[in-house]
């Protein structure tokens, strides 16, 4: 017992130490993060400009109407946020450029760097984020169920997806150690993911026969299903069937992620990096 807990002390002084690294590369660059912030922002306020035109238009699609649409992307905004990934991109630039080699001579994996950045990047992005959504709230004054239940089911929701994202980005990166056009493959199958995830519009919005393979995907249960059960389109009593299907992806997804960090590594040492 005791070497175990001597290992967590150390995992959480090394934490420390990379969450103090990545806070301050974060305030380096305050002017950029609050770009990439607004970013966040653009897809679901133009998703929701457009479906709001459609159901002006056409009436209520599969039970949203207005205040649903209005409810669906307002949440996506905060969705996208916490469940954004990146390490794609800068893996494969720690591979090309060598730098990767000197984070292998640190006494621990690498992706506990990426982990450490992509937590303070959207911890500091909240000092921004929280005005700007309850502005929107104010604003749009979108139709969410407020209980102390479908917050706490949201809130785990939520993480679950973040963590099932940076799994997804993860093992794409992996693939930087065979290819440099990693990020273009994961841009593809993002998109294609996002498409029939709820990423674009409600899945309930689908042909039934797409609705019902979407729901078991990956990207349902990053974007669509934390959305859902923010908004309660989704009951309380079948949130843990989808946590546990959330779950399971995760789980299958590291044991990827370590099969390919593996053979990535025989190949990166093979080439002399």
């Amino acid at each position: 017992m005791k070497p175990v807990f001597e290992a967590l002390q150390g995992l959480w002084r090394s934490y420390k130490a990379l969450f103090h690294l990545s806070w301050s590369e974060m305030l380096q660059y305050r002017a950029s993060v609050f770009l990439w912030t607004l970013w966040s922002l653009a897809g679901p306020m133009i998703h929701l400009s457009v479906w709001s035109s459609i159901v002006a238009v056409e009436g209520a699609l599969a039970g949203y109407d207005r205040g649903g649409i209005v409810a669906y992307f307002v949440v996506q905004s905060v969705v996208y946020h916490f469940t954004s990934a990146w390490q794609v991109w800068e893996f494969s630039y720690l591979i090309r450029n060598g730098t990767l080699s000197v984070r292998l001579l640190k006494p621990f994996d690498p992706s506990h760097h990426f982990v450490a950045n992509n937590v303070a990047f959207k911890l500091i992005n909240l000092v921004w984020l929280v005005p700007i959504w309850t502005g929107m709230y104010l604003y749009f004054r979108p139709e969410i169920p407020w209980s102390w239940e479908r917050v706490l089911a949201f809130a785990l929701a939520l993480t679950w997806a973040s963590v099932l994202m940076f799994m997804w980005t993860h093992c794409w990166s992996m693939l930087a150690f065979w290819t440099v056009r990693a990020s273009a493959f994961f841009e593809f199958a993002d998109a294609l993911g996002y498409l029939v995830g709820g990423g674009i519009a409600p899945v309930a919005l689908l042909p039934p026969a797409l609705q019902w393979i979407a729901r078991f995907l990956p990207h349902y249960f990053i974007a669509g299903f934390p959305i859902e059960v923010g908004i309660g389109a989704i009951d309380l009593a079948a949130v843990p069937s989808g946590m546990i299907v959330s779950s399971a992806w995760i789980a299958a997804l590291f044991v990827v992620y370590r099969k390919l960090w593996r053979l990535g590594l025989k190949r990166f040492g093979a080439v002399g990096a």
